[in-house]
Formats: structure tokens, C-alpha cells, sequence
């Protein structure tokens, strides 16, 4: 926000819309900083994930059709949990532009810094001090969810006219880590295709079921529960004070990146399967059973304000 003075009206959506549109003030998603942030890592980013694409793409003549199989099944998962998220109740209100912008933020800016800019040096830091155990969670746990978390926090002022109350961003949080988990589902079905004797599409296939299988939308989990600390000092921020607003955020970016970072925890070659599930299934039941809780909270308050007709609410904003 700028120094401007601002006036803010906060109006349930459904008495905005009764206005004919010439009457009504028109929302739109604010151009700042952050507007113009999004687009300039956007852009670059996208084209580097075309790049990263052509680098996975399997040698043979099926490579083609095994990206374009590891496509078609990220925007299954992208549609089919993103239709669940939206079904939520704190979701109701968002435009499909934001939810738009809330994806490309997880399945391009984050997917594409993370595994090309920052993964990199610290996984081979990792492995050069011989922590192969825990290199793979040194080089995600923290990057990734700062990344995704920066993407939320933006997300929530550049939507701000529609993302007004403390479990928006949660909706924010899930919708960036869906974005992200599908195209790294992607990319990691892309570059463990050729462990598959059949062939690269059979291996595309078998690795991103087998992703989901082990543990489905983790990265939709723990950025969930990140959005929930962003919402909640973004839209109750002045209420809350400085002592609550940093430990809600550090308790909540913690728990984050200590789940992401006990899932990337490598076994050893001679584990057990059923090791590796029932360990990071316990992982994903926590998960679950936190997120599961502030949605359930927040549900709560947000009921009666549907039931009153007050939200889902649109905030407008005029300068003075």
C-alpha cells in the first residue's frame, strides 16, 4: 500500500453484483508491485520451463508423446483438486483470474526458481558434506516453501478485492501448492520415465501415479497451512500485534517446512516399501489433521456471516 488515503467499502458480493455493471464499481486485481513482480518472473520462468521440458523430454520416438502424457495428467490433477478447492466453502468468490494467477505463481515462478536457481547449489552442498540422507530436503524444505509463501503473500495483495479475510488465504496457499506439486509430479514422471522396460509413456504414467499414491497433494497441504499465517496477519494483522502476527508465521512456516523436510528424507536402497509408506503416511495424516483444522475453524466463522448474507464480501477500493 502507498501513502495514498484510500476509502474501503466492504459489500457482500451478491448486493454488488444486483447493480447493473455501468453502475457498480469495477474490481479489478491491483496493479502494484506485486503485479508487476508476478509477470516479470512469469514470462521468463514459463520459457525456462519450456526449456526444462525439452531436457526431459525421453530420447526415442515416444519422448513427444510422454511429455504430452505428463501434461495431460498435471491438468487431470490440476482440475480435478483445484474443482475440490473451489467447492469449499471460504473459496466461494474467488474469480477464476486469480485462481488462474494463484496456479501459474506454484506451477511456473516457484516450480521453475526452486528446480533451476536455488535446488541446485544447495543439493550439491548437501552431497558434497555427505549428507545424502537429508540432501533432498536441504535443497526443498526451505526454498520451496519461501517461495510459494512470497507467491501467496503476493497473490493475496494483488486480489485483495476479492481476498479480504483471514481463510483466503488458505485458499491462496492450496491453490499455489497444487500449481507446484503438478508440475513437479511432471517433471519427475518426465525424468524417471526411462527406469520402465516397456517404455517412456508407460514410465510417465507409472511415476506420477506412484507420486500421488505415496502421499497425495502434500504441497497442497503444507501451503495451506502457510497461507492460513499469511491470511490471518494480512486481514487481522492490526488486531493481532507484532508478538502474534511472528509467532503465527514462524509456527506455521516451521511446521511446513519440518513436514517437507522429514518427506524428502532419502531411505536406505534396502528398506522396506512398506517403510517408506507408513512413514510418510503418518507425515500426510498430521498434515491433514492440522489443515483440516483451520478449515474447519474457519468454516465456523464463516458461517454465520453466509448464513447473515454478508460473504462472500468484495472490498472497494477508492482514493481520496
Amino acid at each position: 500500500m502507498t501513502n495514498q488515503q484510500w476509502t474501503l467499502t466492504h459489500t457482500p458480493l451478491a448486493f454488488h453484483n444486483s447493480f447493473p455493471p455501468q453502475a457498480r464499481p469495477r474490481l479489478s486485481l491491483f496493479h502494484g508491485g506485486w503485479f508487476i513482480t508476478y509477470w516479470v518472473l512469469f514470462v521468463p520462468c514459463l520459457l525456462l520451463g519450456f526449456v526444462q521440458l525439452a531436457m526431459l523430454t525421453p530420447s526415442g520416438d515416444d519422448g513427444p508423446l510422454s511429455v504430452l502424457v505428463a501434461l495431460m495428467l498435471a491438468a487431470v490433477e490440476l482440475l480435478s483438486a483445484g474443482g475440490l478447492i473451489m467447492l469449499l466453502m471460504i473459496a466461494r468468490g474467488t474469480p477464476k483470474r486469480l485462481v488462474a494467477m494463484a496456479v501459474g505463481w506454484g506451477a511456473v515462478i516457484a516450480t521453475m526458481t526452486a528446480a533451476l536457481v536455488v535446488s541446485p547449489p544447495l543439493l550439491s552442498i548437501a552431497d558434497k558434506l555427505g549428507w545424502h540422507t537429508v540432501a533432498l530436503s536441504i535443497a526443498a524444505a526451505v526454498p520451496e516453501e519461501v517461495l510459494k509463501g512470497l507467491g501467496i503473500w503476493g497473490l493475496m495483495i494483488i486480489g485483495r478485492s476479492w481476498w479480504n479475510r483471514p481463510w483466503h488465504g488458505i485458499v491462496a496457499g492450496m491453490l499455489v501448492g497444487l500449481g507446484f506439486e503438478a508440475i513437479e509430479n511432471a517433471m519427475y514422471a518426465l525424468k524417471l520415465s526411462s527406469l520402465n522396460p516397456e517404455s517412456s509413456v508407460h514410465g510417465v504414467i507409472g511415476i506420477y501415479l506412484l507420486r500421488l499414491a505415496m502421499g497425495p497433494l502434500p504441497h497442497v497441504l503444507m501451503s495451506g497451512l502457510v497461507g492460513y499465517a499469511i491470511g490471518k496477519v494480512l486481514c487481522e494483522g492490526p488486531a493481532m500485534g507484532t508478538r502474534d502476527r511472528v509467532l503465527i508465521l514462524v509456527g506455521c512456516m516451521g511446521i511446513a517446512m519440518t513436514a517437507h523436510f522429514a518427506w524428502n528424507v532419502q531411505f536406505p536402497a534396502d528398506a522396506e516399501m512398506m517403510e517408506l509408506i507408513v512413514y510418510r503416511g503418518i507425515i500426510w495424516c498430521l498434515l491433514v489433521a492440522i489443515v483440516a483444522t483451520v478449515i474447519v475453524a474457519s468454516r465456523r466463522r464463516l458461517k454465520p456471516l453466509r448464513q447473515a448474507g454478508l460473504e462472500p464480501a468484495v472490498t472497494i477500493y477508492r482514493r481520496l
